[in-house]
């Protein structure tokens, strides 16, 4: 891989860990916002803080051996793109511009994103390590996006008196 091109590839990668931190503040916001639930978005934060450490020892990864990795799904512009979305509702949450259902809307919305149930799709390798260390935590991401779709739909359903919950 060429300098410039691993430069593309740490900046993609910096930009999933920020979009990683970005959804933690926005479960924070949601725990603010659903104060009988505090818990379980706190528990929605303290996961969204580690898939960001995970993500910094992919780099850590990268940067030992740099050559055994390619460019994978993701780029920055669409990582930009989530990001702002992100930060978009985070204010309009703090605004109180988003009504509580929608909110847990787009929650179930971001954990049904193809980034946030293969965040590791954002670089490409047929190493043996690398492979192992995104199989180790795959299952763990994709329960805790499970986690947070069931707890909004039935959060949701509650909200509306038991009505049908986001699809």
């Amino acid at each position: 891989m060429l300098k410039k091109e691993l430069g593309q590839l740490y900046e993609e990668i910096y930009h999933l860990q920020n979009c990683e931190l970005a959804l933690g503040e926005y479960f924070q916001q949601l725990a603010d916002l659903f104060p009988e639930g505090k818990l379980f978005w706190e528990d929605a934060v303290a996961d969204e803080i580690n898939h960001a450490r995970l993500v910094g020892k992919l780099i850590g990864m990268i940067s030992s051996n740099p050559l055994i990795y390619g460019f994978g799904r993701y780029r920055v512009a669409m990582l930009a793109t989530y990001l702002e979305g992100i930060y978009e509702n985070i204010e309009k949450i703090k605004r109180k511009e988003l009504p509580p259902k929608e909110a847990l809307r787009i929650a179930f919305d971001y954990e049904n994103a193809i980034l946030e149930t293969k965040p590791f799709d954002i670089v490409s390798s047929s190493d043996i390590s690398y492979r192992e260390f995104r199989e180790k935590f795959i299952s763990e991401i994709l329960e805790h996006s499970e986690r947070i779709r069931q707890y909004t739909q039935k959060t949701i359903a509650e909200l509306a008196g038991g009505v049908s919950a986001a699809k």
